[in-house]
């Protein structure tokens, strides 16, 4: 399942407290980190539309996150999302 997710994915989240949200995937890690060795991704999507947006970024499973539709953005780069920011949202 590693391959089909990829930079720019859009996905739906099925667990946890952003479950039925949509996303776009920013970082995917195939290996695994120290403290999550698990494949996983980090994605960003809106949790809130209304007055206020909520954005969230959050890491999760590549089980929990479902996809089909890809996003076509010329300048969509991972060099923003870091080890740094795995570490942190572990």
């Amino acid at each position: 399942m590693g391959k089909s997710m990829k930079l720019g994915k859009v996905v739906i989240v099925l667990a946890g407290r952003y479950a039925g949200q949509k996303a776009v995937i920013a970082k995917n890690v195939d290996g695994g980190t120290i403290c999550c060795p698990y494949i996983q991704a980090i994605v960003a999507g809106i949790y809130r539309y209304c007055k206020r947006s909520k954005i969230f970024v959050q890491v999760f499973n590549y089980n929990f996150i479902p996809t089909r539709y890809l996003l076509l953005w010329k300048n969509l780069t991972s060099t923003r999302a870091s080890s740094g920011v795995l570490r942190q949202l572990c």
